[in-house]
């Protein structure tokens, strides 16, 4: 079966002054929102689709818009070397 996981890297810091970060292992720091921080989060090991689904526990909204939003976050966070692509 070809199952594609992801994998957070880095930590998650809330600063009173620039909000929520995500601060990679060389120390630079993103600004995030609520959602990408969620997606950051919660890629400890899941398929898209596990993200998705957790996701949809809390949230109302279109499975299909979600779906298409967390891939899009997941990219920006793999470009930016905080997620890893692990899986066949």
């Amino acid at each position: 079966m070809f199952e594609i996981k992801y994998t957070k890297k880095g930590k998650l810091i809330k600063s009173e002054k620039d909000g929520l970060l995500i601060v990679d292992a060389k120390g630079k720091a993103f600004k995030v929102d609520d959602l990408i921080a969620i997606v950051w989060t919660l890629s400890n090991g899941k398929t898209i689709d596990e993200i998705v689904e957790l996701i949809l526990k809390k949230a109302e909204a279109p499975k299909d818009s979600v779906k298409k939003a967390v891939s899009e976050i997941l990219e920006k966070l793999q470009e930016a070397n905080l997620v890893e692509k692990k899986g066949k």
